[in-house]
């Protein structure tokens, strides 16, 4: 066999061969427990919970009703100044739309118009 024969071989090998090497997987686990546990302690999250607890406690206890009250109607006036704006952009397309239409006639039909009546 050549030279890059015996590498690819090898390659080829380290591509498909699977090795399972327990004790290594073992100390990788524990390794990785005692990494969480520091961890864990660092954080101090066995008394995190109880504190959550009283968050949502207290949470509980907060009336949002005038807030809500007071949403529905800025969006109650925001939907009334909606209506306004749509229908002040509805006039003016119409009289844009009538201007266009009489400047046509304008320049098209009415010289024509004229100029048959003579």
């Amino acid at each position: 066999m050549e030279g890059s024969d015996i590498m690819s071989a090898s390659i080829d090998q380290r591509v498909v061969e699977m090795r399972f090497d327990n004790q290594q997987f073992d100390k990788g686990v524990q390794s990785t427990l005692s990494w969480l546990d520091r961890l864990k302690q660092g954080l101090k999250l066995d008394g995190a919970s109880k504190g959550l607890d009283s968050i949502q406690k207290q949470a509980n206890g907060i009336n949002l009703s005038a807030l809500q009250r007071s949403v529905e109607s800025i969006s109650s006036r925001f939907t009334n100044l909606g209506i306004v704006g749509v229908t002040a952009l509805q006039n003016i397309t119409n009289a844009a739309i009538a201007t266009g239409t009489q400047m046509v006639k304008s320049l098209t039909i009415d010289p024509v118009m004229t100029g048959f009546n003579e």
